[in-house]
C-alpha cells in the first residue's frame, strides 16, 4: 500500500493538472502571437495590428487571476504562479497602453517577453513538455 501511495504523490507532483496544462500551452501561443504582432507594429501603423495587440493583451491579462494547482509540489505551484503572474502583468500593462505608447516601448515589451519566456521554459522543462512539439502545432 505504501508504494502505491508514494507513486500517486510522485505522479501528481510531476504531472500537470488539465487546467494548468491548458493554461501553460495557451499562454505559450498567446505570448508568441503578441510577440509577432509587436514585430509587425514596428513597421505597421494599421488599426488591425493595434486591435490584434489589444485583444491578445486582454487575453493574456486574465493570467494575473490564475494560480497553479496545489496538487503538485510547492516548487511546481510556485513556478506556475510565477509564470501566471508575470504573463498576466505583462498583459495588463500592454492592454492599458495606447498604440503610440506601445510602439515607443516595443523594446521594453520584447525584454518583458524574454523574461516571461525564461520562466515559461522552466515550467515546460519541469513538466517535461517538449517545446518543439508546441512550435510544430502553431
Amino acid at each position: 500500500m505504501g508504494g502505491s501511495t508514494f507513486y500517486l504523490k510522485w505522479y501528481q507532483s510531476t504531472n500537470l493538472q488539465d487546467e494548468d496544462m491548458d493554461n501553460l500551452v495557451f499562454g505559450y501561443y498567446l505570448l508568441n502571437q503578441v510577440e509577432e504582432q509587436l514585430k509587425v507594429a514596428e513597421k505597421d501603423d494599421s488599426k488591425k495590428t493595434e486591435e490584434n495587440i489589444h485583444s491578445l493583451a486582454l487575453k493574456i491579462s486574465t493570467y494575473s487571476s490564475k494560480s497553479g494547482s496545489d496538487r503538485g509540489t510547492k516548487e511546481s505551484q510556485v513556478l506556475l504562479n510565477r509564470y501566471y503572474s508575470r504573463l498576466g502583468q505583462f498583459g495588463v500593462n500592454v492592454a492599458a497602453e495606447n498604440f503610440n505608447n506601445i510602439k515607443s516601448n516595443i523594446g521594453e515589451y520584447q525584454e518583458d517577453i524574454k523574461n516571461i519566456k525564461s520562466v515559461q521554459k522552466q515550467a515546460l522543462e519541469y513538466y517535461k513538455i517538449n517545446e518543439d512539439s508546441l512550435k510544430q502545432k502553431k
